[in-house]
């Protein structure tokens, strides 16, 4: 039996409105960052 290759995306696309996007929702650095965001970051790792 073969074994597929693992896949690869190159691309991530969040549609939402401003929580999306990060409205009042504090990055711990002084601005701010959605859970997008966060979770493109975490993904990507």
């Amino acid at each position: 039996m073969t074994v597929p290759a693992p896949r690869s995306f190159a691309r991530y696309v969040a549609i939402g409105d401003s929580s999306t996007e990060g409205l009042d929702d504090p990055d711990g650095r002084g601005g701010y960052r959605g859970w997008a965001n966060r979770l493109a970051s975490h993904v990507a790792e």
